[in-house]
């Protein structure tokens, strides 16, 4: 059978939490991890092909194309809330194509959401979890001609009919093949910040174990960790493609000092000569770990530093102090690594001096580069629940939304009770202008 794996393109994605040109002018393209794993587990069974509609670029009436070059009798489409309505989209032109053809969607918000993505008429599975194992049963018993209502993880109209909550967990993804970066072209990849490029990501651990209130992976379980062996493994396989640089999408790649000096002391012996970049909590790390890192190829840590001030760092359960997070900057500096970081503005009851504060600080805190984000409350979280008392909202706005995209503005969605969504873009404006970034605020690079 034929098999086409489809990234959504950007068109009709929704924009929140941050300007809207920001995906244009400053988002890099990263490679769809996911679809690269379930590709290594299907390939050698299945005739697997996958496009990725986003890097290259594309509008959502290219998949026509797709179509008819593939001939696929199954389409998986990876999906995340904010392509929600490109997916809706994608689906209706393949049912209209050809009836017959089996859509599959997987990701976080089917996963969580179930019920209500399978209330598009023209999607036939959702997926939950990690694809692997359901998309490989769902294809056999396709082959075979097999009903396909009793596939574990793998729901349909028939057999997800009343509106329960979904579920999203981890799985150890040691467990299955690597993800097959040759099936995409590498040069595709590239991040403008790295020193050299292409570039790929990968993961070395799944979750978090803090609990900030705003943060949705607090849900998210178990934590798991990759065995040091194996995260050196893929990066040697990633260096003998030609790949210069990675972004580790972990949560927190730096959980334990114990672990950092494995992993580094691994990459070291292996002589693995790659860029690479990890996200951090802006808690101090040991020097010596930060000197390791360098040495094994870090060049950049980026923290979720959130907001320089202290009350709002405690209202988040941040669990750090602004004193630690000024001792973090200058260690990380000081080993010769760039800090980045990223800052939320908006918390509930946050005002304007304190934003502003935080804003500053951003500035002046010797970072390389600033995000800066509109808090948004993310459903399932203990900010989602502060946002529904200040404002009175009844259920769950991310379900409302999958059932309904054209009747929800999801993007509108801000978590503060003292500013308008216009008056936090000015905000966004006035951090991005003084702060060094990759973005080009009012006509001007800074």
């Amino acid at each position: 059978m034929n098999l086409l794996l489809i990234n959504p393109p950007k068109e009709k994605e929704v924009s929140y939490a941050i300007l809207k040109d920001y995906n244009v002018k400053a988002r890099s393209n990263q490679p769809p991890l996911g679809l690269m794993y379930l590709y290594s587990y299907l390939f050698d069974k299945f005739n697997v092909t996958i496009v990725d509609m986003n890097a290259k670029e594309e509008n959502i009436q290219d998949i026509k194309k797709h179509l008819n070059r593939y001939k696929p009798d199954m389409v998986g489409i990876t999906c995340v809330i904010s392509k929600w309505e490109s997916v809706i989209e994608l689906s209706s032109i393949i049912k209209e194509h050809d009836k017959d053809i089996q859509v599959v969607v997987g990701g976080v918000n089917p996963s969580l959401y179930t019920y209500e993505t399978l209330q598009c008429a023209n999607i036939d599975y959702a997926v939950r979890g990690f694809g692997q194992i359901p998309l490989f049963t769902l294809c056999e018993n396709f082959e075979k001609g097999v009903i396909q209502d009793n596939i574990k993880n793998c729901f349909t109209r028939n057999n997800y009919k009343i509106n329960i909550p979904g579920t999203f967990s981890f799985e150890d993804i040691d467990k299955y093949p690597l993800p097959d970066r040759k099936v995409l072209p590498i040069e595709d990849y590239n991040l403008p910040y790295f020193p050299e490029n292409p570039s790929t990501s990968m993961v070395s651990s799944f979750g978090c174990p803090y609990v900030c209130h705003f943060c949705q992976c607090r849900t998210f379980k178990p934590l798991l960790i990759r065995k040091a062996k194996n995260v050196v493994d893929e990066m040697e396989e990633i260096q003998k493609l030609g790949i210069r640089s990675i972004m580790f999408q972990d949560e927190l790649f730096t959980m334990s000092d114990a672990r950092i000096v494995e992993i580094c002391s691994l990459m070291i012996e292996r002589k693995i000569n790659l860029h690479w970049s990890v996200r951090a909590r802006a808690n101090p790390l040991e020097p010596s770990s930060l000197d390791l890192m360098k040495k094994a190829g870090c060049f950049n840590i980026h923290m979720g530093i959130e907001s320089g001030n202290p009350r709002i760092l405690k209202k988040m359960d941040k669990r750090v102090t602004v004193e630690q997070i000024k001792e973090s900057i200058k260690r990380i500096n000081e080993a010769g690594i760039l800090s980045s970081a990223s800052f939320m503005l908006g918390y509930p009851t946050e005002t304007e001096e304190e934003i502003m504060e935080t804003i500053n600080f951003a500035a002046n805190a010797g970072l390389s580069n600033c995000q800066f984000y509109i808090t948004m409350p993310a459903t399932g979280t203990l900010l989602y629940e502060e946002w529904k008392a200040n404002t009175g909202y009844d259920g769950d706005i991310s379900s409302k939304f999958t059932l309904n995209p054209k009747d929800i503005k999801i993007g509108d969605m801000i978590a503060s009770n003292l500013f308008t969504k216009e008056q936090m873009n000015e905000f966004l404006n006035t951090g991005y202008a003084k702060t060094k970034n990759l973005y080009k605020v009012k006509g001007r690079d800074v």
